[in-house]
């Protein structure tokens, strides 16, 4: 049984494709089918070159912008096109009905354009996916932004939805909700499957050739008997009246004709973005986004991107709860999410995104941009796809940070601030002694609340391979960190400075908040936090305490005459693209992000708020000199009527947080970030651990390594007892602890550690 299945603009035809795809159907997916033939490596590329020559591509891509030129502009041209993209398209959706068509099986169809192109003949019954109108013009604003002005303009450019329901054999409401439309696909299964005998004959399938005589119109098509499934609402469906607009562009065509205005409308889906009256809308979601998208000054932001670019960026804002869930339970609903924020390793695996290899020619200020933060190795697996942009650097390191105040209070001067460890952890006792804030509650050092952030800090002063795998050259496997040499002299030294009050003793018990707190409180003297989190909080410090200022270890801070500090990779978040989205759809919003790229100002406009209005430069404090070196003035926006844009919202679709620490300001809080960005961008100082650039499959190790999950907690739980005293720390406890991890398979970890590495760097 063949069902051709096709509908209108935001009916929810897609809803139903998956849903009977979910129930077995084999799905035919004439989309799919016209992207895959002009996409890299393409059947239709080559006759493309030979027809119309090198120019229209870009190396080995199709350039279909260009093309799309030519054949616009001559009609010779658009006919040759047709001859070599419509018996492709026609051969290749029929190959995969026939592939599928076996007893008893259901193959479906999904052809947006089935009538306009005249493809009902190949399908055995048709059925027409529908919503009233007022619901297609609520989805078009919820899921592409659109007003309803543009809705109303993108729905009557398609073909009479009354007709393709005249012509259908079964129709689908989906006006209701999605339950209710599941219901009603699942009963016209069963009417499939209880039928003996095909819903209606089938002609004969023609080929059609340009130099066959094209017919002055089409033969009637006898009027068909329509079974529109009702759904269990109050209201009982109503079929759509007649509309008095003019035809769609595609009605009354020849079946060629037709096919070329669906190859070129195509083309056009799939070329690079030029600012059109239409803009592409791209929705976008991000767990971190808190900026709320009715904010005006989003807003400014949002029309200035789209006039810069023709792309309207729809932001859905979470609420800051629970957001993970929600973007989950977004994706796998009926609103299109195009780009999100997320593990890479995690979407891949179910086939919700899509690689970006394709793309990245087109995107040369961006690509600059991650290599000057260590290019793509966080997002790209083994066989070298990349599966999204990283939304930070790639790797990462920490430093400490001190405060410089303190530092003079206790007698310091510039020429003797401490650069090893030995003399951070002298001026940690020294403070703790002295007491600068009073009353006893001066924190000596501060940490995120866990114990992997020491890790990341001091480890690298005492380990060879510093927090980082490390391979033993002994019995050639891959190990985990706290294995090496010297791991059980750190946690020593973490335990002594925890017992001495070094560490506050109800740090570990605070959430990120509270950390943040207490940063801003005044109370800290050093911090092993995150930068991020200090530098965020530092204009709240400088108004609690006006005369604070940190100082941090540009050059890195040494123990025992080596840098303590270790390159760590950064997480595999990133920005990722929907699978089921668009070739224009990814292209625009790569667009919107290789403009921002493409200069300073725009960049720091997105984040904000467009220059003139929110900032501009401070030229008449500094001259022309404030152009190049990024010194900005904000501007009276409040009186403006504009409040204070956020800039959370660009970071969620992918500005790198770093990028905005190149300019300048006045209380400092720049010039602080500016050197921990140098330190980290331009240096890569800090030990780089021989596995840095390996992807480790979280989901393998749980399925080879069946304790993986109890090591991870064994390991979690007894370290931190170590540290805070709860078990003796002593050397026989510590090779007892080791001892019991190999007794709970640890050497199967080490194995599958290494398994791992050797295919990424392909020594398997």
């Amino acid at each position: 049984m063949k069902i051709g299945l096709t509908g209108s603009i935001a009916c929810g035809k897609s809803t139903v494709s998956q849903h009977l795809k979910q129930k077995g159907c084999q799905i035919v997916d004439a989309d799919a089918i016209s992207r895959a033939l002009t996409a890299e490596g393409g059947a239709a590329l080559p006759e493309i070159r030979k027809a119309f020559g090198d120019g229209v591509f870009s190396g080995a891509a199709l350039d279909r912008a260009k093309l799309g030129q030519l054949v616009f502009a001559d009609a010779q041209k658009r006919e040759t096109l047709n001859a070599i993209l419509h018996p492709m398209i026609l051969a290749e959706i029929r190959r995969q009905l026939d592939q599928f068509d076996a007893p008893g099986q259901i193959v479906v169809g999904d052809i947006p354009l089935l009538y306009e192109c005249g493809m009902e003949t190949l399908f055995d019954t048709v059925w027409v996916v529908r919503a009233d109108r007022e619901t297609q013009i609520q989805r078009l604003f919820e899921r592409d932004g659109l007003s309803r002005e543009q809705a109303e303009r993108r729905i009557n450019s398609q073909m009479l939805l009354d007709e393709k329901i005249r012509r259908a054999n079964a129709v689908i409401d989906t006006s209701g909700t999605i339950e209710q439309t599941q219901k009603q696909v699942d009963g016209l299964l069963e009417s499939v499957a209880a039928s003996a005998a095909p819903v209606r004959r089938r002609r004969p399938p023609q080929t059609l050739h340009l130099s066959d005589d094209v017919p002055k119109g089409r033969p009637a098509v006898p009027r068909r008997a329509v079974r529109v499934v009702p759904i269990e609402t109050e209201d009982s469906p109503r079929r759509v009246g007649r509309s008095s607009r003019a035809r769609s562009p595609f009605d009354g065509l020849p079946t060629p004709v037709r096919f070329l205005a669906l190859a070129l409308a195509l083309l056009c889906a799939m070329a690079p973005l030029a600012i059109a009256d239409e803009p592409i809308t791209v929705t976008v979601i991000g767990p971190e986004s808190a900026t709320n998208s009715s904010n005006e000054g989003y807003k400014l932001v949002q029309d200035w991107i789209l006039e810069n670019t023709g792309v309207l960026i729809n932001q859905i804002t979470l609420d800051g709860t629970n957001n993970t869930e929600k973007q989950n339970a977004l994706l796998t609903g009926d609103t299109t999410i195009d780009v999100w924020w997320g593990d890479w390793m995690q979407y891949s695996e179910y086939g919700m995104i899509r690689t970006i290899n394709e793309y990245l020619e087109a995107i040369p200020n961006t690509m600059k941009t991650w290599e000057n933060f260590g290019g793509l190795s966080t997002v790209t697996d083994s066989e070298g796809n990349v599966w999204g942009l990283p939304r930070n650097c790639n790797r990462v390191f920490y430093q400490s940070f001190i405060r410089e105040d303190f530092l003079k209070q206790l007698g310091y001067t510039e020429e003797t601030y401490p650069t090893t460890f030995e003399e951070f952890e002298k001026y940690l006792y020294a403070v703790k002694e002295a007491d600068p804030f009073g009353n006893g509650e001066t924190i000596a050092l501060i940490t995120r609340g866990n114990m992997t952030t020491m890790e990341y800090h001091f480890l690298g002063g005492f380990t060879k391979h510093g927090y980082s795998n490390w391979l033993d050259e002994t019995d050639g496997l891959v190990k985990p960190y706290y294995l090496q040499e010297g791991y059980y002299d750190f946690l020593e030294k973490m335990h002594q400075w925890y017992a001495d009050g070094i560490i506050h003793k109800e740090n570990y018990s605070w959430d990120t908040n509270t950390v943040k707190q207490y940063l801003a409180s005044g109370r800290v003297a050093a911090s092993a936090a995150y930068s991020t989190d200090l530098c965020n909080q530092y204009i709240n410090l400088r108004a609690n305490v006006p005369e604070a200022k940190w100082w941090a270890s540009v050059n890195g801070m040494t123990r025992n005459g080596e840098l303590w500090e270790t390159q760590i990779k950064a997480a595999s978040g990133a920005m990722l693209f929907n699978a089921k989205s668009s070739d224009e759809t990814i292209r625009a919003y790569l667009k919107v992000l290789e403009f921002l790229f493409s200069d300073w100002a725009n960049n720091y406009s997105a984040q904000k708020g467009p220059q003139g209005i929110y900032w501009d430069y401070d030229v008449e404090n500094y001259g022309e000199e404030a152009k190049t070196l990024h010194i900005v003035k904000d501007l009276d926006y409040e009186a403006a009527g504009y409040p204070k844009y956020s800039k959370d919202f660009w970071y969620s679709i992918g500005l790198p947080m770093e990028s905005d620490c190149v300019m300048y300001d006045a209380d400092g809080v720049q010039n602080m970030q500016n050197e921990w960005i140098r330190h980290q961008g331009d240096t890569f100082a800090a030990k780089a651990p021989f596995d840095i650039n390996i992807n480790y499959n979280t989901k393998e190790m749980t399925e080879n390594v069946m304790s993986y999950n109890d090591i991870q907690t064994k390991v979690e739980e007894d370290i931190m007892s170590f540290f805070n005293g709860q078990k003796e720390l002593t050397k026989e406890n510590w090779d007892k602890f080791v001892q019991e991890m190999y007794g709970i398979g640890m050497q199967e970890y080490c194995e599958e550690l290494t398994r791992q590495y050797k295919h990424a760097k392909g020594l398997d």
